[in-house]
């Protein structure tokens, strides 16, 4: 007699009461999506990676010493290494500084190294006018760019006009522009 049935093999028999009973060990696949060299591996380095991001948050000077070319990158003075951990540490801080000190530039760098450590994070630059706001983004950017070439690798994309800016990184985090006005009501970072 030609039935379905007489064709099936004990483990392809499809009765719920037999899924659930008879564990055939031999119907589990084989394959391994990680083999056991790469699974120790990561599971033995696990709490040095842990312990290396939570340096690099806490230390964000020295890592940026670290990803620094040969040719390039900045020699970070003390107050600017201070200014750096103070902002990547606490929530919020009040500084006085002279004009030309480099207050953007190191604004910015943190900016993007918290992008990168905390995925999904927002930050805005603000200024008097949305147009300058994206203006300084897009000026600071490119610096940050030419001098630590190491973040277009964190970069998914950036996008600059007249009065708008933003830029997203892989891990969805981003930098965007507001103003310093009643306009800018409302919109959370």
């Amino acid at each position: 007699m030609t039935h379905i049935n007489n064709f099936q093999s004990d483990n392809a028999k499809y009765s719920t009461q037999a899924s659930r009973d008879n564990y055939k060990p031999e119907f589990n696949s084989t394959v391994e999506a990680m083999g056991k060299e790469e699974e120790s591996q990561l599971k033995t380095n696990l709490d040095k990676y842990v312990d290396f991001v939570s340096w690099c948050r806490f230390y964000p000077d020295l890592w940026l010493d670290l990803i620094k070319p040969k040719n390039g990158g900045i020699k970070l003075h003390s107050d600017q290494r201070t200014f750096m951990r103070v902002a990547m540490r606490f929530l919020s801080m009040y500084g006085v500084y002279p004009r030309g000190w480099g207050k953007t530039f190191n604004e910015e760098i943190v900016m993007f190294i918290a992008c990168v450590f905390f995925p999904g994070i927002e930050f805005s630059l603000t200024a008097q006018t949305k147009e300058n706001a994206a203006e300084l983004l897009k000026d600071k950017f490119n610096d940050i760019l030419k001098k630590y070439p190491w973040f277009k690798n964190e970069i998914f994309s950036s996008k600059f006009s007249k009065n708008d800016a933003e830029i997203v990184f892989v891990n969805n985090s981003r930098i965007d522009v507001l103003a310093n006005s009643s306009t800018s009501k409302g919109q959370r970072r």
